[in-house]
């Protein structure tokens, strides 16, 4: 199909694209979308779709079915401007018609926001930069362990001696002043002291190399989005800004606090907060579209078995949500994490 474009960038990724064509385009549609539309006209008397040709011509207007064919014609070329024109889009455009009549070429123009062109530094060589710190563990880390398993005991001999749990600010008497073979196995699988311990070290080991490599992907990403110069689009934004309102309400309804109270006892408006989480919902959309370059860069792949595995769970616990979405938001997870096991990897 031939048209013509002319394309203007605006910031924050909004692109605005006007389409000129011959208006032999939007007539050549006009027999079958007569057609499409006869077949939802309903008349009184008639079965849909059996209405007579006379009848359907008095229903159907020229302006409804020019408008109607221009859609049609619209739907078909979209496809190849977003091509011509290389555009990546995020989320629905917006439509204008402004040119429709006989004698006139047929002109429409096209708002949408588009994936920013990002020039991506030398990730590797930055990753690379950046090495993991294990912290030692020690005795005293194990005292820390011992000294909570014993307040939990002394607050719970409190409870079974006095029938009421301890009140804030009030003096517990020390029952348990260290740990014995017979109390560790009431808070596990524990035949001693030292087999308890063990297994705390052994723990406390796990966690401290878990943060070791968070802490490192934390800095790695900081380190690359400080080369990385964009214009962040705000749809993005507003994603991430959505997802850093869900988890504060969740956080806030797990202490039992309704989220209205909330609000209210914080002397905050829901917008106050968004203006507060701006500036990490626009890093984090940020770095959204850098891991996403860099898994295309990189010719990386997620595991589609694990894909189905995941999402599976996820039916399971959300059976409402649309499963393209739960596959989109799995894929995500699992493509960011490709991405930091890569950069993690970089020597």
């Amino acid at each position: 199909m031939k048209f013509e474009t002319k394309i203007e960038k605006g910031e924050k990724g909004i692109v605005k694209v006007v389409v000129n064509m011959p208006f032999k385009s939007v007539e050549e549609k006009k027999e079958k979308t007569f057609e499409k539309l006869s077949k939802n006209i309903e008349v009184e008397g008639f079965r849909k779709g059996n209405v007579p040709e006379k009848i359907l011509k008095e229903k159907i207007s020229e302006d409804m079915l020019l408008q109607e064919s221009a859609q049609e014609v619209i739907n078909e070329v979209f496809p190849e401007i977003l091509k011509k024109e290389n555009l990546q889009i995020i989320g629905f455009p917006a439509i204008n018609v402004t040119k429709l009549a006989e004698g006139n070429d047929f002109e429409f123009s096209i708002e949408m926001t588009i994936y920013p062109e990002v020039k991506l530094p030398d990730y590797k060589k930055i990753a690379a930069g950046v090495k993991s710190v294990v912290k030692e563990i020690s005795d005293d880390d194990f005292k820390s362990v011992e000294k909570n398993v014993l307040d939990m005991l002394n607050h719970q001999a409190h409870h079974e001696k006095n029938g009421e749990e301890h009140k804030e600010g009030e003096k517990i008497e020390e029952v348990h002043k260290e740990l014995t073979d017979e109390l560790v196995a009431k808070v596990g699988p524990f035949k001693s002291v030292s087999e308890f311990k063990d297994q705390v070290l052994k723990d406390l080991k796990q966690e401290a190399e878990v943060r070791a490599i968070m802490d490192k992907r934390g800095e790695i990403a900081e380190n690359i989005l400080k080369e990385v110069k964009m214009d962040v689009p705000e749809i993005l934004v507003n994603a991430e800004m959505d997802k850093i309102l869900a988890q504060l309400k969740d956080d806030v309804q797990k202490h039992g606090i309704d989220w209205k109270t909330y609000l209210e006892t914080s002397k905050k408006t829901e917008d106050d907060i968004r203006k507060e989480y701006y500036s990490e919902a626009e890093k984090r959309a940020k770095m959204e579209i850098v891991l996403k370059d860099i898994f295309r860069a990189e010719n990386l792949k997620t595991n589609q078995e694990e894909v189905k595995k995941q999402m599976t769970q996820i039916q399971a616990m959300h059976s409402d949500v649309d499963s393209e979405n739960i596959k989109l938001y799995v894929e995500n997870i699992m493509m960011n994490e490709e991405v930091m096991k890569f950069l993690e990897n970089q020597k």
